[in-house]
């Protein structure tokens, strides 16, 4: 799987379709209806499995949430693009895996 999203990734680049969605209209529904969980928590912390690119980090601070970021994805294309994006820092990390690692 990592591999398949490694290849759409090298194909069409940071974009809806780099992440298997559609169509930007249907990627940036899925952003807003998370948006609207959150809404009331701008300091929210947030876990993104299968972050992608961290498209959704962008989308975030956007729209003003100042909370911290973990963003995780299987595919290390995903996770080198995120970092050239956004970089790293107190408020935004991004692991290459499923899971995030466990806090020491």
């Amino acid at each position: 799987m990592a591999a398949y999203y490694d290849s759409a990734l090298a194909q069409h680049g940071t974009t809806a379709r780099g992440v298997d969605w559609k169509d930007d209209a249907s990627h940036r529904t899925r952003h807003v209806q998370f948006l609207r969980l959150i809404e009331h928590d701008p300091d929210a912390s947030i876990l993104d499995l299968g972050c992608g690119y961290g498209d959704f980090l962008t989308v975030l601070r956007q729209a003003g949430h100042r909370g911290s970021y973990v963003g995780c994805d299987i595919a290390s294309g995903m996770i080198e693009a995120a970092r050239q994006m956004h970089g790293e820092g107190d408020d935004r990390r991004w692991h290459l895996g499923a899971a995030p690692p466990e806090a020491s």
